[in-house]
């Protein structure tokens, strides 16, 4: 889920979620980049995760383990309907949330 700080360097809300029980397991805010990625997935290895379920995005190549990754949006949907409820309830930030993402 993306928030802008501007439209040149959008915030995202990275997820984790558990597809057993359908919890949100973790999140990490920042850019979508390695930096980001990699303070959520450190956390996750001492629950020794065995399948990661991601999009396409190039980055999880380099960062997840090799066979434990799938890519596909038929594991994802469960988080990408729910990036889709806050955007659709919240409607656009306060300028107040957007001068405080910015420092």
């Amino acid at each position: 889920m993306a928030l802008s700080q501007k439209k040149s360097e959008p915030l995202w809300i990275w997820k984790v979620w558990d597809r057993a029980s359908g919890q949100l397991v973790d999140w990490e805010c920042g850019g979508r980049d390695k930096a980001t990625c990699e303070r959520l997935i450190e956390p996750l290895t001492r629950w020794r995760t065995r399948l990661y379920c991601t999009d396409d995005y190039a980055v999880y190549d380099v960062l997840l383990p090799v066979g434990q990754r799938y890519a596909g949006k038929d594991e994802t949907h469960g988080v990408e309907r729910d990036n889709a409820r806050p955007a659709a309830l919240a409607g656009p930030l306060p300028t107040s949330l957007h001068r405080g993402l910015e420092n």
